[in-house]
């Protein structure tokens, strides 16, 4: 089950599930969080969260509920939900820092030297 604060997410996320499967059956499910987004735009980030935790709950009848943004990953701490929560960020970063490791391993490893990049100045104003 797909859960999301706003409408657009859902798609692309289920999307990205369909694909991650590869060809094993795998039955994608959404449901918007109702209220959440407004909650989120007007500052109460906590709310929003408490939201995405509450509609977790009510899911009993999946294998894993993901999370569509990466602003719902605290709802994983909240939740009471015996189906797991699968929350993207986190593994998401760790895989990327793993794969520049892996990247930087291969081309001889080592640190890089920074190198800076002047910053052209600004036009005049007025």
């Amino acid at each position: 089950v797909v859960l999301a604060t706003v409408e657009s997410t859902l798609g692309p996320t289920a999307a990205l599930i369909r694909e991650e499967a590869a060809g094993r059956p795998a039955e994608v499910r959404t449901l918007l969080v109702e209220g959440a987004w407004d909650r989120f735009r007007a500052g109460d980030t906590e709310g929003c969260v408490r939201a995405v935790a509450d509609v977790a709950d009510t899911v009993t009848d999946a294998d894993a509920i993901v999370p569509a943004q990466a602003s719902m990953a605290p709802a994983q701490q909240l939740t009471t939900a015996t189906v797991p929560v699968l929350s993207s960020p986190r593994p998401g970063l760790a895989a990327a820092a793993a794969e520049v490791v892996a990247r930087g391993a291969a081309r001889g490893g080592g640190r890089r030297r920074a190198v800076a990049h002047p910053v052209p100045p600004r036009p005049a104003t007025g």
